[in-house]
């Protein structure tokens, strides 16, 4: 990863995933893929009905079912039971990146974070990490591991994924190999 330092370093720079910040979301846990260079812009609206959510329900189970012995053998870590999916909207995301956020950064270490990021440059000075942290991966994320409820969480509805089979293998990949990793530290 290479993190970009320059005078033009703003909120925009960091939205739109230009600035990378370090450790700014390496949780203990929270794993997610973003789906940058994919076209996933994160404006979607989620209108999708139960039957159109279990039918997507049913096309990320049956890749993950199909991906999971191949990254098991890719990675050496052990395949075990398939991994339980959980198709979430962009509202779900948000308050599960909230709750996420408030459990693993208390709220001084946020502040704090924000502060030295601002001494070396890396954020304006004021600016509120906690809410750019949970803007950016809401914006970009179409999928992540959640390491507590042991679940890979689909984000339901984003178009920017409708045909895109690339894509959706790539995010089913990513979140299987954080899976199968954190079922090893177990």
């Amino acid at each position: 990863m290479r993190l970009y330092q320059s005078e033009s370093c703003d909120e925009r720079a960091i939205r739109e995933g230009r600035l990378m910040l370090p450790t700014a979301f390496s949780t203990s846990g929270l794993s997610i893929v973003f789906a940058a260079g994919l076209g996933c812009g994160g404006s979607a609206v989620n209108a999708l009905g139960p039957e159109q959510r279990s039918e997507e329900l049913a096309r990320v189970e049956a890749l993950c079912l199909e991906a999971q012995p191949e990254v098991a053998k890719l990675t050496g870590f052990a395949e075990g039971d398939p991994v339980e999916v959980v198709i979430t909207t962009q509202d779900g995301l948000r308050q599960f990146l909230v709750d996420t956020v408030d459990l693993e950064y208390p709220e001084r270490e946020l502040e704090r974070r924000g502060r030295c990021f601002a001494e070396i440059g890396l954020l304006p000075p004021g600016y509120d990490l906690k809410r750019g942290l949970i803007d950016l991966v809401e914006e970009q994320a179409g999928g992540l591991y959640d390491p507590y409820a042991k679940t890979f969480r689909w984000i339901s509805g984003l178009p920017e994924f409708t045909g895109n089979e690339t894509a959706r293998r790539l995010i089913v990949a990513h979140e299987l190999t954080h899976a199968l990793q954190d079922r090893s530290l177990d």
